[in-house]
């Protein structure tokens, strides 16, 4: 019988979940407070899209609108059997996300060194192109 492998266990976990800002916290509430960027998604779309188009609008998966819209963050109506996606909804989610941190590089503040023969390499080069 052949021995079943043990999963490793991972202790550090890159992916949790980033804390969202509650509808009733958020910062930017009307039209006007929007970023360029997404006045021209609301220009772009009509008031109600379908799931595709949603997808790709909050750039998550179709389980993750659904998340949201349970949690009360988006909102969606029903057409026929299907369901619309409210753009407004969707951009103003989007536009109260938390600002993404990023630890400072550690490689970019020391100087880097040359490598170990660089200046054998160096003279080599001068001799055959300078004979």
């Amino acid at each position: 019988m052949a021995k079943q492998r043990q999963r490793r266990k991972l202790d550090y976990r890159p992916n949790r979940k980033v804390a969202t800002v509650p509808v009733n916290e958020r910062r930017i509430t009307k039209i006007s407070q929007l970023p360029a960027h997404l006045l021209r998604v609301l220009d772009r779309y009509p008031s109600h899209v379908p799931t595709d188009v949603a997808v790709e609008i909050k750039g998550c998966s179709r389980s993750k609108l659904h998340t949201d819209a349970a949690e009360g963050r988006i909102t969606a109506v029903k057409d026929g059997a299907s369901l619309r996606w409210d753009v407004a909804s969707l951009v103003f989610d989007l536009a109260n996300l938390p600002v993404a941190r990023f630890s400072p590089s550690t490689t970019a503040a020391t100087p880097a060194e040359p490598p170990p023969h660089a200046e054998q390499a160096e003279q080599h080069i001068e001799a055959i192109t300078n004979p």
